[in-house]
């Protein structure tokens, strides 16, 4: 598998821009795919298929994320708080959730001109960053350094880019004063990455789904799969729709399928968190489109047995 992928990336012209595997046994993340990557997936049509026009036979195992960022969340600090922000960093890797924390990447930084390293990473190689106010990050030099760095990119892209987390009041010079924050005290740092998490799903962002995690947000009902998330269809008598077809398809145009069993109730293997267009339709009901569903949640679908809308 990994020549055909070192082929996708280094192709002339690219079709993807980067490949990350988090583990041996994880689905495959593809980053930054690029127009020539999705002129190949508009030409060989289904996004599952494992040869051009063949059945599709198999879940997907890639995702596509919606930019080529390095790193889901970069952590912005001052040594003071690290006790608390190295336990939000653990909750996020408990999660699976790309992020940049600087006691981890002593080795990759090693021998590199740190400041440019680290203002490319909090202006350009994350999704987003979020920045713990303090009185000793207002002062310092390299907590300046990467606020600055976040700020530009703020500027430039006018979106929820910094994602505030205040130990106290301090004010930070170019950040507006209006802006929306959390306080550290009112959360636990599982809380916080939890937080994060569904910001980061909001935006666009990629949040994988793992067997093994214990944080918890990315299953809402007891007992079920991380991985799965099940839509239960049902009629306008609120009668299960048997065979109703059941699709989510994420921006990458990668997309689970399955069919409602004799309980209305059709469950999807998703090989990450993020934001999703559930469509469900039966040949004796109206459709449903729902975009933008977070798979956190189990969705209920009611398909009219008549023409006309869906709730």
């Amino acid at each position: 598998m990994s020549p055909a992928l070192r082929g996708l990336a280094y192709a002339d012209p690219p079709y993807v821009t980067g490949v990350t595997v988090a583990e041996t046994d994880y689905p495959v993340v593809v980053t930054g795919l690029t127009e020539r990557g999705r002129e190949a997936v508009d030409a060989v049509g289904d996004g599952r298929d494992a040869g051009r026009g063949g059945a599709a036979s198999i879940p997907p195992q890639t995702a596509v994320t919606p930019s080529g960022s390095r790193f889901q969340v970069a952590l912005s600090f001052a040594s003071e708080q690290r006790n608390y922000v190295q336990r939000v960093a653990s909750a996020l890797a408990i999660a699976g959730i790309g992020y940049f924390y600087d006691e981890e990447q002593k080795i990759p930084l090693w021998g590199k001109n740190q400041a440019e390293e680290l203002q490319r990473i909090y202006m350009d190689d994350s999704n987003t960053v979020v920045i713990f106010i303090s009185s000793d990050y207002a002062r310092k030099n390299w907590p300046i350094h990467e606020r600055r760095s976040a700020l530009s990119r703020a500027i430039r892209e006018r979106r929820e880019y910094i994602l505030p987390v205040r130990f106290d009041d301090s004010m930070l010079p170019g950040l507006d004063p209006d802006i929306s924050y959390l306080r550290a005290n009112d959360l636990t740092p599982v809380a916080l990455a939890e937080a994060i998490a569904t910001n980061l799903v909001d935006l666009g962002g990629l949040v994988p789904s793992r067997p093994d995690a214990t944080a918890g947000w990315a299953c809402s009902t007891a007992g079920r799969a991380r991985t799965d998330m099940s839509v239960t269809v049902v009629d306008d008598s609120r009668q299960p729709v048997e065979g109703a077809q059941v699709l989510a398809a994420a921006r990458s145009r990668t997309y689970v399928d399955a069919l409602a069993d004799e309980r209305g109730v059709a469950t999807l293997r998703l090989p990450a968190r993020q934001l999703l267009a559930v469509y469900a339709a039966h040949s004796a009901a109206a459709p449903g489109l729902f975009p933008g569903h977070d798979p956190a949640n189990d969705l209920d679908v009611t398909c009219p047995d008549r023409p006309g809308s869906a709730a």
